[in-house]
């Protein structure tokens, strides 16, 4: 069901650990399920899945497991175990969570909770909780968790307001990652991993930072008297209004650089072709070799991002090697130092070669050695069938084709040479 808003502005909430202190609950629901599993778990397992989803949470587990199990059993051991506790202890809110969703409310705000678990311990921590939303997006909801951002497009939808114009409320990277790529105006709550600041991302230390309005969340003045919205460190209504036309791009967006990046490797390329057909294969594969390197920082861009948004460092060994991009990446890059290497060897040993024909050919104007024949005087007539001996010779074909004249069988012979020596073939 799409519910309208009538002043064009939505509020988009994550769950866990942001508005309610589930953590503890996570960690020894966590913790019971590795002990089944034969091994131990620590905070820094935990970490390492913030803001990830159940089928994520699953592998991680089962990667560390002493003894296996099928994904399916020990998802349904992990959810059991979490939402019994939480049927039964129930779980506490974080500060400012009451408040702040008090006061979107009586801003008439549409609100939507936006989460990776699982909806049936979303709809436990709701029953204990009591807290409502316009619309709910769990994991069952989309085919895409975070850091995708299908599950913030979906919520955008259900409230019936545009993405751009939804405030997203996040304590996570994954999450801050998957709001920023559908176009929301992202705040975040930092819990167990830090985020730094960044252009277009507010960062509080907490919802009691915050405060809401008609027009949106912005940070509360009094507890942060210095800060101008203006400015782009706060969100207000009159941010709102002002900024429309300059929002700081999406990731979608940023795929512009692709074509930008592409283009400029297959100028490179055909750049490098010219100079290989002009200078000899060293200097084509030298030239191909910086052609890559554009194409090459576009898909490694995932790793900076990544690193930047400080993910815990087996979150983002994790993502590294389940990451096709960040891979595609990589074979650029070494594909790109293998053509440097080549391309430096050749022309080393294209120097040798010349250095050994020049001492081969002599000293220029030797006399001719004792016993040759004279050339014949030119009144003579032999001269008209001999050759002047003084006569400069016919210069070989190879010569007479320039200064970056090569054997192109002496330097294919000396590439395969090369990746001999360096194990590649």
């Amino acid at each position: 069901m799409t519910h309208a808003a009538p002043n064009g502005t939505a509020v988009l909430f994550d769950m866990d650990g942001l508005l309610i202190d589930s953590e503890p609950l996570w960690l020894q629901a966590e913790t019971a399920v590795m002990a089944r599993l034969g091994s131990d778990w620590t905070e820094a397992d935990q970490r390492a899945l913030l803001g990830g989803s159940l089928d994520r949470t699953v592998r991680y587990l089962l990667a560390k497991a002493a003894r296996p199990a099928p994904p399916g059993l020990a998802g349904q051991w992990l959810m059991s175990d979490i939402a019994e506790r939480v049927r039964r202890d129930g779980v506490p809110l974080q500060p400012g969570a009451a408040e702040l969703l008090a006061a979107v409310a009586r801003a008439g705000l549409p609100s939507a909770l936006v989460t990776s678990s699982e909806r049936s311990f979303a709809d436990a921590v709701l029953a204990s909780t009591g807290l409502r939303f316009d619309a709910l997006v769990c994991a069952n909801d989309v085919t895409a968790t975070k850091p995708d951002p299908e599950p913030y497009l979906l919520a955008a939808k259900l409230v019936g307001v545009p993405p751009q114009d939804c405030f997203a409320l996040e304590d996570s990277p994954n999450g801050v990652a998957s709001a920023q790529a559908a176009g929301c105006r992202v705040i975040a709550v930092p819990s167990l991993v830090p985020i730094p600041p960044a252009p277009g991302l507010t960062v509080v230390g907490s919802l009691l930072d915050l405060a809401a309005g008609p027009g949106g969340v912005s940070v509360a003045l009094a507890a942060n008297p210095g800060v101008s919205p203006s400015h782009g460190t706060a969100f207000s209504a009159l941010d709102c209004e002002q900024n429309r036309g300059r929002r700081d791009m999406s990731t979608y967006d940023k795929i512009a650089w692709l074509p930008l990046c592409g283009g400029l490797t297959a100028l490179g390329l055909v750049l490098s072709f010219l100079a290989m057909r002009r200078r000899g294969v060293a200097a084509g594969l030298r030239g191909a070799a910086w052609s890559l390197l554009p194409l090459a920082a576009y898909l490694t861009g995932a790793i900076e991002m990544f690193w930047k948004m400080g993910i815990a460092i087996g979150d983002f060994a994790a993502g590294f090697v389940f990451s096709v991009r960040v891979w595609s990446g990589l074979v650029v890059t070494g594909a790109a130092a293998l053509l440097f290497v080549v391309s430096g060897s050749l022309r080393r040993r294209r120097r040798a070669r010349g250095a050994e024909g020049k001492r081969a050919a002599g000293p220029a104007g030797t006399q001719p050695a004792p016993g040759r024949r004279l050339a014949a005087r030119p009144d003579s007539p032999a001269a008209a069938t001999a050759p002047a001996a003084n006569a400069p010779a016919k210069a070989p074909a190879k010569a007479r084709r320039g200064r970056g004249a090569i054997d192109d069988d002496d330097d294919l012979g000396d590439v395969a040479d090369i990746l001999r020596r360096h194990g590649i073939t």
